[in-house]
């Protein structure tokens, strides 16, 4: 485990233990505005929710595993979730025991536990602003690779509430990675063909988030 990976995991483990960080488990806000505020990204994300029922999919950043929870019961999917907080981990899996083999600790720029073309379907939502900018490319790269179809990002475009919390443990912000929406239009686009993608379609307007659907080529 590189420096890097170590301060990243130890920043999220404290501000899950020490600031209850991701554990509220009621996320339906934020799946009710992925599904209902992103307009044409919204409809097509429901589109191949639909079309991919009883498809596998990764969700990187598990968070309390509600999301998860929520594709498997509304949408028939067979969610498989990683994130790099082993006490986030073990939080969702005191929650939805049922899917506790399917949770891992892992780092985003590092799905080597996965084959190639696994998932239907990758989403890194509430984002890649919790990438350092070092891991981005990879992550993105790893992203590509593991999906047989689709990889759907929700990115923040501002500070977290939490980079006080983590400042005050001696860490690094928990978004360290701040874009605009129109610098991470470029960043995804510059990549599509070295990565082998296609943008479907995304938000570039919206104050706060950039949101991207991309399609494996």
């Amino acid at each position: 485990m590189s420096d890097l990976e170590t301060k990243e995991k130890e920043k999220y483990n404290y501000l899950v233990e020490r600031h209850g960080f991701g554990k509220d488990p009621d996320r339906q806000k934020h799946i009710t505005k992925m599904v209902t505020s992103y307009g044409a990204v919204s409809e097509k994300y429901l589109d191949i929710l639909k079309s991919c029922q009883g498809s596998s999919v990764l969700e990187i950043g598990v968070g309390p595993g509600t999301f998860m929870q929520w594709l498997k019961e509304e949408h028939k999917m067979k969610p498989v979730g990683v994130d790099i907080s082993d006490k986030m981990i073990s939080y969702a899996i005191s929650l939805f025991p049922e899917m506790a083999n399917d949770m891992h600790v892992t780092n985003a720029a590092n799905l080597s536990m996965f084959n190639d073309n696994t998932f239907e379907i990758v989403q890194h939502l509430d984002g890649m602003e919790h990438i350092p900018v070092e891991w981005e490319l990879q992550c993105v790269e790893e992203a590509v690779r593991v999906s047989s179809k689709y990889i759907v990002y929700n990115n923040a475009c501002g500070d977290a509430w939490a980079d006080h919390w983590a400042h005050q443990g001696g860490h690094t912000s928990a978004h360290i990675n701040v874009k605009k929406a129109d610098e991470w239009s470029t960043f995804y686009s510059q990549h599509a063909d070295s990565l082998g993608y296609s943008i479907v379609c995304e938000v570039t307007n919206h104050a706060d988030e950039y949101v991207v659907i991309l399609k494996k080529s």
